[in-house]
């Protein structure tokens, strides 16, 4: 019998394979078929049969058991043989994430919900294309934090033998709590935190920028294009690591800035009478306030003030904003006074690639955010985009165990983010940096996330920032 020879080109996941012309040649099941008889080998090696139809012998050449050899192809990354092992958290078929959130009550709840919304709607869009790799689902598994690090701790203890990774950790105090313990388990986490010191922490895969350059360009942009020259600037912050990380850059922009520098009062997250931190910035004659806390104690601050006659300029980073703090009775201070630094656009704007289909996807999966939009829903929605690359990296390397993870984050590079975000340089801990780029916003309520551009659609970097170096780095 003669064959004819062809070349069929397969793709596999993500490995390319060439199955050769004996590939074609029947096996010999399929030699019997076609005999409609019995048939016997004759020979092992060359995989020869005699079979039996209808009186008459004939010889089939029946195809070897293995055939397919592959081919390397420029860029791709060599498919596993098998597809990578069960592990704790991943069975085979489903990848298991740890979700360590806050949607319920405390000062970044409401920005919580929206995250874990943003996260979500981009995984529950990954899993109807497949999943990661095109076969493997995401199952993600919420746990509530109540924004405590006890709390914290008590659920990662929980989740840590049943998941891969945990792919988000609401809040820098529960960040800076867990860091020791991801180390000690060789998990990989993903921070909603932007402290720079993540950026060389080999157990963190961080998102976005850092708070202490968001506490820079916003102070170089208000004393530059907001009447900041030659005013007082002082700052609010909260107690703790979060309100460390905007004292930090108001200390590095004002000394660059040379500036006249008052005050720096510290608070609770839970503290909701802001009348005594007023009182403190008024009689130090404060025109510029840094703000590192939440976006409650922002309107405490701002109506507080205006109720006293002290109405200073108020410079955020990005956790002391929520666009439910501007109504009918503070828009008018709010657009007055208030400017802020963050990661993230104009909610809506068509000059942003990536913005089309995530707002497509708020009304498939969270259409309570479609109307009334909050911005943190943009970086669940990034946050799950870069999970995901790093899962693709690691099914490529065909390895969920805590060691693949870790080994997946070196590689991973700069994930495409479509402009939703400035993007990150991940690979190696020890070079990483987080992105310098801000946008600063101003307060318009006419638009969906109050929040529109102050001056440019395009994130940028002041030249404070040149040079910092986080101590944390080594």
């Amino acid at each position: 019998m003669k064959h004819q020879v062809h070349r069929y080109v397969v793709a596999l996941g993500v490995g390319v394979f060439v199955l050769s012309a004996s590939s074609m040649l029947p096996s010999a099941a399929a030699a019997k078929a076609k005999a409609n008889g019995s048939c016997k080998a004759v020979g092992a090696k060359e995989g020869k049969l005699i079979c039996v139809a209808k009186g008459r012998k004939k010889v089939w050449q029946a195809a070897p058991a293995a055939t397919v050899a592959p081919t390397a192809v420029a860029g791709a990354s060599p498919a596993p043989a098998s597809g990578p092992k069960p592990v704790p958290g991943f069975d085979g078929k489903t990848i298991s994430l740890a979700h360590l959130g806050n949607v319920a009550a405390g000062p970044f709840a409401v920005g919580g919900k929206a995250l874990t919304a943003g996260f979500l709607a981009y995984m529950n869009d990954l899993n109807d294309k497949g999943g990661i790799a095109g076969k493997y689902k995401v199952n993600t598994i919420f746990a509530e934090t109540e924004y405590s690090p006890d709390v914290a701790s008590q659920k990662y203890a929980e989740l840590k033998d049943k998941t891969v990774m945990v792919s988000q950790i609401y809040g820098t105090p529960l960040v800076v709590a867990l860091a020791a313990k991801l180390k000690q388990d060789n998990v990989v986490g993903s921070p909603i935190s932007l402290d720079a010191t993540w950026a060389r922490d080999e157990s963190y895969l961080p998102v976005g920028g850092a708070y202490q350059f968001q506490a820079i360009n916003v102070l170089d942009w208000v004393y530059n294009n907001a009447g900041g020259k030659g005013k007082k600037f002082c700052a609010a912050a909260h107690t703790g690591p979060y309100g460390d990380t905007g004292v930090e850059g108001f200390g590095i922009a004002t000394k660059k800035l040379g500036v006249d520098t008052g005050p720096i009062i510290r608070f609770a997250a839970s503290e909701a009478n802001m009348a005594a931190v007023v009182s403190q910035l008024k009689e130090a004659n404060c025109g510029v306030v840094l703000l590192a806390e939440s976006s409650a104690q922002t309107t405490g601050l701002i109506v507080n003030g205006a109720q006293n006659g002290y109405n200073p300029i108020f410079a955020g980073i990005a956790p002391s904003f929520d666009k439910g703090q501007v109504n009918n009775s503070t828009e008018a201070l709010y657009t007055k006074q208030f400017f802020c630094a963050t990661d993230a656009g104009e909610w809506g704007d068509p000059a942003i690639p990536g913005m089309a289909a995530m707002v497509a996807s708020v009304k498939k999966n969270a259409p309570q955010y479609a109307a009334d939009v909050n911005g943190a829903f943009i970086w669940g929605y990034v946050q799950a985009k870069t999970v995901a690359a790093l899962l693709e990296k690691a099914a490529a390397l065909g390895d969920f165990s805590r060691d693949g993870i870790k080994a997946a984050m070196t590689q991973t590079g700069r994930v495409n983010l479509d402009a939703l975000m400035p993007e990150y340089d991940y690979g190696p801990v020890g070079g990483r940096t987080p992105t310098t780029a801000s946008y600063i916003m101003r307060v318009d309520a006419s638009v969906l996330g109050r929040l529109t551009y102050a001056t440019s659609n395009k994130p940028g970097s002041s030249p404070l920032t040149a040079g910092y170096k986080n101590s944390s780095w080594k």
